[in-house]
């Protein structure tokens, strides 16, 4: 044994044990926020660091062994066949992971569990015997054969955890009725979830506006269910004139959901829930234009709303939300009942389309008093025809009523947009001493904005003597067409100018407009 190959050999422990450390103490510590596409893909790659120091660890231990033979894929120390809690720690950490499903050969998504389990024998004994791997599932009704037997294999290998379920095209009309026994099953499944989305064709709506027979063959019925785990629920697919004229008057739905904190209803008529049945209620999202009256009940009957998305209001009926963090603005209408901050002392973050009416609408909301609690504001493109002229540069003259502001987003925004509102904000003295983190997600970058941007952070690094702490330009999957992809060469540049520069540009590609409507259905923030 030689003095060089022990002291790789402790380097290579040394690099696995360090890198394993690093990803267990940032997977675990209580400020990473999973929901944060940034933190996620952090979190990925110290997880793909810390495997590969395992792998080169291994040899090198083996390497010490005398008379040792190079390691086989199917040695007991090979990666692929780690310990059986060492495995199951790394599956744990990886289905906690944003986006932790995998896709069959027909781009079908599947469970982690299958995915895990189809590796190999020792992989499938581990995956099994891990019941967190089986708590998250989606059953495409259009796809999948043998849905009885797949929710009966999620129930018995999930133990008594609760479930997280994503139901993609759900049945419902009679000609797809559902067999009693998968009914019972689906009841058994929908009894333990703690996460519910249900999607439905978008033809649906009219079917189960005029017999309520089609109502009965829909997975509706199934939400009168006692579901004491439930903690949010997501209804996807109805139309704005879904029940019109339908017998269902007196029916009530998740009335038996006392610990139901997030609520997504989008097309259905209010008139199913019972507000005063849902007292936990944090998070709410409907589709539908509400009259102020009747959102002033429900937010009186749901004192802990935190986070509020409608579609619009009809009249301003004043609300007072002290509990709101979280803003959704798709009309001017949500500003008529929230008339000024003092409505909403707590509230944190908006999320709101760049387009001339609703800018107005917000500086009307911020005209007598700033919002001082404010620490995010997202501006989104809006994606419809005939485009509305944009708006996103004159939204800087709102920044001095924002003294707290810590990150602003910009999503979907094209590059004139982009470059607009640099060169606005080059030109002004409104620059939020707090401000942290300025994020790009599926924006076009092309020269005008990178040239705005260097000009904008050059400006403002003269104007506050400081580097802006960070930048964040994402470009993720599929992008519209006419946009452009950040360039790599600019980043040095950038790194002068901010201390922490992220550019994320590995999976993007460009789509015609068609297809990026078919496939994606537009933006959720609509004006």
């Amino acid at each position: 044994m030689s003095l060089t190959a022990s002291t790789d050999a402790l380097a290579a422990v040394q690099a696995a044990i360090g890198s394993l450390q690093q990803f267990a103490d940032s997977a675990t510590s209580p400020t990473v926020d999973l929901s944060d596409g940034s933190a996620v893909s952090e979190l990925r790659a110290q997880l793909r660091r810390a495997m590969e120091h395992v792998s080169a660890a291994l040899p090198a231990l083996q390497a010490l062994i005398p008379g040792s033979k190079p390691q086989s894929h199917n040695h007991p120390n090979h990666p692929g066949s780690l310990p059986h809690d060492i495995l199951a720690e790394v599956l744990k950490t990886w289905f906690t992971l944003a986006g932790g499903l995998g896709s069959s050969t027909r781009g079908r998504p599947l469970s982690a569990g299958y995915v895990a389990a189809s590796v190999n024998r020792h992989w499938r004994a581990v995956a099994i015997a891990t019941p967190l791997l089986w708590t998250r599932t989606i059953l495409d009704f259009d796809a999948m054969d043998g849905i009885g037997m797949h929710i009966e294999t999620v129930l018995s290998r999930s133990k008594a955890s609760t479930l997280d379920v994503q139901c993609l095209r759900a049945p419902w009309k009679a000609d797809r009725e559902l067999a009693s026994n998968l009914i019972d099953q689906l009841a058994a499944l929908f009894s333990r979830c703690a996460c519910l989305s249900i999607s439905w064709h978008a033809d649906f709506v009219f079917r189960i506006s005029r017999d309520r027979l089609h109502f009965e063959h829909s997975l509706l019925p199934l939400l009168q269910l006692s579901m004491p785990h439930l903690k949010a629920i997501s209804l996807e697919g109805f139309w704005h004139n879904a029940f019109h004229g339908d017998n269902l008057i007196d029916t009530r739905l998740l009335t038996l959901c006392p610990n139901l904190q997030d609520l997504d209803i989008e097309k259905l008529p209010l008139r199913f829930i019972d507000a005063a049945s849902l007292p936990r209620l944090r998070s709410f999202s409907s589709g539908d234009m509400l009259p102020g009256a009747e959102l002033a009940a429900l937010c009186h009957a749901w004192p802990m709303l935190q986070s509020l998305d409608v579609a619009g209001v009809r009249d301003g009926t004043p609300l007072t939300l002290l509990e709101l963090r979280t803003l959704y603005c798709r009309t001017p209408g949500i500003f008529q009942c929230l008339a000024s901050p003092a409505a909403t002392p707590h509230l944190q973050e908006i999320h709101i389309a760049a387009v001339p009416h609703l800018q107005a609408a917000l500086a009307g909301f911020l005209s007598t008093v700033a919002c001082s609690s404010l620490r995010v504001l997202e501006l989104r493109h809006v994606r419809r025809s005939p485009a509305p002229p944009p708006a996103t540069a004159s939204f800087v003259r709102l920044f001095s009523s924002l003294p707290g502001l810590v990150e602003l987003r910009l999503v979907d925004m094209t590059d004139k947009e982009l470059s607009d509102l640099f060169i606005v904000w080059k030109d002004t003295v409104e620059h939020p001493a707090s401000l942290e983190l300025i994020a790009l997600r599926q924006c076009s970058i092309d020269g005008s904005v990178t040239r705005a941007l260097v000009n904008f952070l050059t400006r403002r690094q003269q104007l506050t003597g400081k580097c802006l702490p960070s930048l964040s330009l994402v470009q993720e999957g599929r992008l519209d067409a006419h946009y452009v992809t950040c360039p790599e060469w600019i980043r040095p540049r950038l790194e002068q100018l901010v201390q922490c520069v992220r550019i994320d540009t590995s999976t993007a590609f460009t789509c015609s407009v068609d297809d990026y409507y078919v496939q994606t259905g537009g933006s959720r923030v609509v004006s």
